[in-house]
């Protein structure tokens, strides 16, 4: 059995934790196990209508237990279904499912659920913690459908919310915890951001428009409580965008994943960086973005990397990762974010007109009008284009003038070479070393001659030479950064135009 704690946590120092968390949990032990139940409640005469059928009430909210542990680091444990809430608790329960009328005032409460707060074991009964009560006097015990997406799934996550320490958004939870609008973020208070939320836009609709998992808001708060479940969707993955007519949390924190959203018969707005230190971004159809709440969404969490637009207008924003950003066809707007990101085109580089500015970029050609902010390179069917000549691209072409010659920057090959090398994070001593190996610059008279000889497009003199090969004798330069000095040089002496570069970028292979 877990065992709840008596003492709440303190504050996490994170608002969002705290605000959905009211500082009681389970302490699940070294097997990391809650067991659960469903019982009837004899006290009061209320019994469940045959619970153990094939979709009957025990598979629906057995469902749900195993949708939370794909999030969180908690195996959940089915032990059976017993008379009493008591009975349940005697035989190892630690969460138990029941009915009540006599615990609620009104017909509008539909179910209550007890934090899993180790002082309910004395004032309220033995094994009460994490107990939660459905009003059979309420829609609650009688939904059309318990199914995710439905009002009755959604009921049903909210309480074991509680149960397993989540709180309202909206209430201190009982121990001085901060709300949402205490934290300035009152506008997330919504069912579509967390399952604990009362707000909602379309509660008149029982079978759609609800989650169908936990929200980003719950999992932070379960996952700081229970830790979190790396072992789900372990390795690289794909995860496929709909109109599913609920709200959906996918979770990856592995691998090198994708969002693809191909297929749709509309355009989406994708953003990957909603809450930047959280790893956690966003989906939804474009024309959803300005309702009041969505009809389909898509919460991101995870690591994800690459996205697939529609053959529509997309509007698609990266995170820090190098994204990999395919808009399709369409007159989208994409914003790579922080890292070194890719857009991706159809059709040959010579199918595209490129203009450049000085906040922007737009590209027009077979795919489409796209705006590009934030974009490093643009992969074609045939070649790529790096723009990043104030950063990796401009390295390039400097170490590649100063060490292989002027005409060496029109090398597909040697600048793709350049660009892997810096890309995964070479410093330009390390890739400069690299390049005077390859065309076999090993002595000290090789170095100076070569790189002189680039730079001022002649042999040195026999001083020239001899005083730097002096230097490189005497340490005071390693031929390495002798070479990244040269580099720094390229654009002053007209050995590679940097500044032309700017506007046209360079391509490669």
């Amino acid at each position: 059995m877990a065992i709840p704690n008596y003492t709440p946590l303190p504050l996490s120092g994170n608002a969002l934790v705290d605000a959905v968390t009211n500082g009681y949990y389970w302490d699940t032990g070294a097997d990391n196990t809650i067991n659960w139940s469903l019982s009837d409640n004899v006290v009061e005469s209320l019994f469940w209508n045959n619970p153990n059928a094939t979709g009957g009430i025990i598979s629906k909210i057995d469902d749900i237990f195993t949708t939370l542990s794909f999030y969180i680091n908690v195996n959940f444990n089915f032990i059976g279904y017993y008379d009493s809430p008591v009975t349940a608790a005697a035989k190892g329960s630690d969460i138990n499912i029941s009915l009540s009328m006599a615990l609620f005032s009104s017909s509008n409460i539909l179910a209550r659920a007890i934090f899993p707060n180790g002082a309910e074991n004395e004032s309220a009964y033995p094994g009460a913690p994490g107990d939660i009560y459905l009003n059979l006097d309420s829609p609650a015990a009688s939904y059309p459908s318990y199914d995710a997406g439905t009002q009755g799934w959604f009921v049903l996550l909210h309480e074991i919310g509680h149960a397993l320490g989540l709180k309202h958004p909206h209430d201190d939870g009982g121990t001085g915890r901060p709300t949402l609008t205490d934290i300035g973020l009152a506008a997330l208070d919504y069912d579509w951001v967390s399952v604990m939320s009362y707000e909602e836009d379309y509660g008149l609709n029982l079978l759609q428009f609800d989650p169908s998992t936990p929200m980003f808001l719950d999992i932070l708060g379960l996952q700081y409580l229970y830790g979190e479940n790396i072992a789900s969707n372990a390795g690289d993955g794909i995860f496929r965008l709909s109109k599913t007519g609920s709200y959906v949390t996918l979770y990856d924190p592995t691998g090198i994943d994708a969002v693809d959203a191909r297929g749709n018969a509309d355009g989406w707005y994708i953003n990957l960086n909603f809450v930047e230190n959280e790893a956690v971004g966003f989906a939804l159809p474009s024309s959803e973005v300005d309702l009041p709440s969505p009809l389909n969404f898509y919460w991101l969490m995870g690591d994800f990397e690459i996205v697939y637009g529609t053959d529509y207008n997309d509007t698609i924003v990266g995170n820090g990762h190098n994204n990999i950003i395919s808009g399709g066809t369409g007159n989208d707007y994409l914003d790579g974010g922080a890292g070194i990101d890719s857009a991706v085109f159809y059709g040959t580089r010579s199918s595209y007109a490129l203009v450049r500015g000085q906040s922007k970029e737009v590209i027009s050609g077979v795919d489409g009008i796209d705006e590009l902010i934030g974009i490093e390179r643009l992969i074609f069917a045939d070649n790529s284009l790096a723009l990043d000549v104030d950063g990796n691209a401009g390295k390039v072409a400097s170490l590649l003038g100063a060490v292989f010659g002027a005409e060496s920057i029109h090398n597909q090959e040697y600048v793709g070479i350049g660009l892997t090398l810096f890309d995964s994070g070479q410093s330009m001593e390390q890739v400069a070393d690299l390049a005077l190996r390859a065309v076999g610059a090993v002595s000290h008279d090789d170095v100076v001659e070569r790189l002189y000889g680039n730079l001022f497009g002649s042999a040195p003199s026999q001083n020239e030479k001899a005083a730097y090969v002096s230097l490189l004798d005497n340490g005071v330069y390693s031929s390495a950064s002798l070479a990244v000095a040269a580099a720094d040089l390229v654009d002053d002496y007209g050995v590679v135009d940097l500044v032309g570069l700017q506007q046209t970028g360079i391509e490669y292979i």
